[in-house]
């Protein structure tokens, strides 16, 4: 684990803990957190700046509708499923692949 924690970070990715001492808390006011929190409205301001993000494919904001997932992700092997609200890393979902039963789960 610590060989790759050292090859990420040669290569320039940033832990959460880095990130948000030395970038976040550091080059943003306070009253600003609550924007940047926010993944949706964050990446909606991003856009407006002509900032490449990726492709956002759908918001879920209720049970019922996600209920539906599955059906709304039928067309995709791959994505990701995140909170909406910052939680640290901690909800993630992340998948590989199409499986027979289902996606496969990293």
């Amino acid at each position: 684990m610590i060989r790759l924690y050292r090859r990420l970070r040669a290569a320039g990715v940033l832990g959460l803990n880095d990130r948000n001492a030395n970038f976040i808390l550091r080059h943003n006011p306070r009253r600003l957190y609550p924007l940047v929190d926010n993944k949706i409205q964050c990446k909606r301001r991003l856009q407006q700046h002509g900032i490449a993000v990726p492709e956002l494919l759908g918001e879920i904001s209720s049970q019922y509708e996600a209920g539906h997932l599955e059906r709304r992700l039928a067309e995709f092997d791959q994505f990701v499923i995140k909170p909406a609200c910052g939680s640290g890393g901690d909800g993630i979902v992340v998948i590989m692949a199409r499986q027979r039963n289902g996606w496969g789960l990293r």
